[in-house]
């Protein structure tokens, strides 16, 4: 972070606030995107994400749920090209990373040869809660 960029008040916990910041209940709230799997799955958080391979780098979309035409999905732009499972992997790797936890623990559970793709993390291995997920994926995102 180059503190140049910013004066003192737009940074809170080592990183940036861009434009106006939302009220605390609002930063605590899981995203539409990130749900709790099913009784079958106990421990388990599942992330929507709407993918776009080919693109520049690989990066959530700033608007966070608004993938197009989807509200309830978390919008990222892949690098790698959608074919052989090269994008399936860069979305594992890059959700490991994004949430700072091991790659093991992320994998993409459905939607393998579709844009929309469903995230499964081990929540319960990475002593992760619903809101905390949602805190890691909004940082990672500005």
């Amino acid at each position: 972070l180059c503190r140049d960029s910013f004066d003192e008040s737009e940074i809170r916990g080592g990183c940036a606030v861009r434009g106006p910041v939302p009220p605390r209940d609002e930063i605590d709230a899981p995203l539409a995107c990130v749900h709790a799997a099913g009784a079958k799955d106990l421990g388990a958080i599942m992330i929507v994400c709407e993918v776009r391979p080919n693109k520049q780098h690989t990066a959530i979309s700033p608007h966070l749920d608004e993938a197009p035409g989807e509200g309830d999905a978390l919008g990222v732009d892949l690098a790698a090209p959608p074919r052989e499972g090269q994008a399936n992997s860069e979305l594992s790797t890059a959700v490991a990373r994004w949430l700072r936890v091991a790659k093991g623990i992320v994998s993409v559970t459905s939607g393998g040869k579709s844009r929309r793709k469903l995230v499964r993390v081990d929540a319960a291995a990475a002593g992760l809660s619903l809101n905390e997920v949602s805190r890691r994926l909004r940082a990672a995102a500005t």
